[in-house]
This record gives structure tokens, sequence and C-alpha cells, in this order.
């Protein structure tokens, strides 16, 4: 089985942001947005005022800048996880996000001036203050966008955090789902070999060797298939049907010429996934509440066929009836054939036991459809 992870992760930035050359043009696509459209606007003001600027240097100008926020982008979102801003605030915490928005205006304020510098087509006075005054102007546009790249990263770590935490919800459910499908499977095992070890004990009592002997064999063999897939939970039907006819060979021992059986299963039908051993509960309850109550020979009809998206399979008997025998299928066999079918496909499949109008009883499982 394996073992899921209940421990938070330690942060990683990485985790919420695409990795790779992928993350990093998309991160330089996206600050590139305010770039263009900054300097989109640069040179329509300009040309109102009949100045033809290049549009590539202005673009390149006013792109230079935001093109810092990406790399900065993977350090503001580790930040972010590291020191997350909740209550209680703590002072340090916000000292953190604070020193972090002045160095993020720092880094913007001297990457733009730099480029414009470089562009310029006249010396400027002092570089120093050509960046104290970038710095000073972009200061009220820089700190909102650092505090927005928090909430963001706040908002996509919350959101990862949720994902985690449903994958480690469902892999539990999973976990607790098939621990639960295999205590059900122990205990129809023992039930099934009880029941047939009785049978074996009235032979012998009756001291039919030969049918005996034969009946061992038939159950050694049964037995092989059952243990040959004692981890799975769901085979295809025409599997089910193969190890169902086993185990109705091991009951026309007991049952002799008072039991006849009816298949009505086509091929396309066949191929259709079933929980495994469903069917022999069904089967069994079928020929102790119905077949067994007969005095003369009984008919035991399985069935099953597709409707939709659903696989319908039924088993039934021409016996007395639901109201006169079966006591509302509270027995082990069909609770058991209820918790499977709940464990496995939750509120999607369903067991219903009907009166037929002729006498005996029809137990009819639903399930989804899918191939096996």
């Amino acid at each position: 089985m394996t073992t899921v992870p209940l421990s938070p992760s330690a942060p990683d930035a990485r985790r919420v942001l695409p990795g790779g050359a992928r993350g990093a043009v998309l991160l330089l696509a996206l600050w590139s947005i305010p770039g263009i459209l900054a300097g989109v606007e640069t040179v329509l003001f300009q040309m109102m005022e009949g100045r033809h600027p290049p549009l590539g240097r202005v673009l390149i100008q006013q792109c230079a800048g935001w093109w810092a926020w990406a790399a900065m982008t993977p350090v503001v979102f580790m930040l972010a996880e590291r020191w997350p801003l909740r209550r209680p605030m703590r002072v340090a915490t916000l000292g953190v996000h604070l020193l972090g928005s002045l160095v993020t205006t720092l880094v913007h304020g001297t990457v733009y001036s730099l480029v414009s510098l470089a562009l310029a087509t006249t010396p400027p006075p002092s570089v120093t203050v050509v960046i104290v005054r970038s710095m000073v102007g972009w200061l009220p546009i820089t700190v909102p966008i650092y505090f927005g790249l928090v909430a963001v990263a706040h908002w996509l770590i919350l959101a990862r955090r949720d994902r985690e935490r449903e994958q480690r919800t469902l892999a539990l459910e999973a976990q607790l789902a098939g621990a639960e499908l295999q205590a059900l499977r122990m205990q129809l095992h023992p039930h099934f070999l009880f029941n047939t070890l009785n049978t074996i004990a009235m032979l012998v009592r009756e001291q039919d060797v030969t049918a005996s002997v034969k009946l061992i064999t038939q159950l050694s063999d049964v037995l092989r298939q059952v243990l040959r897939s004692v981890n799975t939970q769901e085979v295809p039907l025409s599997e089910e049907i193969a190890f169902t006819k086993s185990y109705l060979e091991i009951e026309e021992v007991r049952f002799a010429d008072r039991l006849r059986v009816r298949w009505m299963v086509p091929d396309d039908v066949a191929r259709g996934s079933v929980p495994h051993l469903i069917l022999q509960p069904l089967v069994e309850n079928a020929l102790r509440h119905g077949i067994a109550q007969r005095e003369d020979a009984g008919l035991l009809e399985i069935g099953a066929r597709r409707e939709g998206d659903r696989l319908l399979v039924w088993v039934s008997d021409d016996g007395p009836g639901l109201s006169a025998t079966y006591a509302a299928g509270d027995g082990i066999g069909l609770s058991n054939v209820r918790a499977r079918l709940a464990a496995l496909y939750r509120a999607d499949a369903s067991l219903a036991l009907e009166s037929l109008p002729l006498g005996g009883v029809r137990a009819t499982l639903s399930i989804p459809w899918h191939d096996g």
C-alpha cells in the first residue's frame, strides 16, 4: 500500500509558477504587456506634439523595467511563501515585505534608468541622479505592484495546497476503500468455503465417496481461481461467468436434477467489467431462498445487458418469491454485495430485489459500464 505524505511541503515558488524555459518565456510575455502599452502611449503623446520618436527604441526603454519584474517575480513568490502576510501580523514579516518592495523598486528604477541612458542622444548630468529620480517617480507604482504580486502568490499557494489536500484526501479514500473491499473479500471467501464444505459433509454422511471426491476436486479448482485474483477488485464479466459456472458445478452435486441453469449473456456484454465474486452471493441467495424451497426442479437464470452507459446483471429464480422466504436482503451475502458496490462506485451502483409476476425473485445489479 502506498503511503500518502500528510505533512505540508517546504516553501517552493517553482511549484506555483511554470518552470524552465516555458515559464521564463511566459513571465517575460506577461510583463511585456504593460511595457508595450506604456510605449504605445508615449509614442502617441509625442506624435500629438509633432514629434516622431522611433517606436522600437521607445518600446525597449519602456519594457526594460517591466522585464526586470519578470526576473524578480519568482523571488517575490518565494518571499510570500516564506513570510506569509496573515494574522496575527508579525513585525518581522511586514519588515521583510517593506524591504522587498523597496529593493524591487530599486531594481526596476535602475534597469529603467540605465536603458534610458543607453538610448539617450544627449549625455545625462548624473547617472545617480537619474536613478534616484526614477526610483522616487516609480515608487507609487512599484510598491502596489510588489504587494499585488504577494497577494497573487498567496492565492496561488492556497490553491496549490487545496489541490494537494484534495489529492491526499482522495488517495486516503482510495486506500480506505481498498482496505474495506479487501476485508469484504476476506469475509466472502470463508462464507463461500463453509457453504461448500457443508455440502461435502452432507455427501460424506451419505457415504457418496465418488461425489465427495469430485466435489473436493471442483472446490480446489474454484479456490485456485479465487487465490489467483485475490487482489483484483474488477474482472471482465466473462471471467466472472466462468467462475460462477465452476461454482454452480459444485452446487449441482447438491441439487442433482433439481437445478436448471439458463445463461443470457451476449458476447458484446461479456467484456464489461464487474466486481470480482459479485455473482456468487446472488446465485447462492437464489439457490437457498428460491430453488431449495421448491419440491420439483427449479430454474436459475443469469443474464446481462447494456443500457447506454450502464451494465445490468441479474440473477433470478422461480422459487416462492420475495415475501415468502427472502429476508429483504439482510444476510451476509447481499449485505456484502451492497457494501462492495458502495465502496467501488459510491452512489453510482445499486442492487435491487423484485418479485417476478409468475413467482420467484430477480436480483439486479446496475453499475457503470466500462470495458474489462
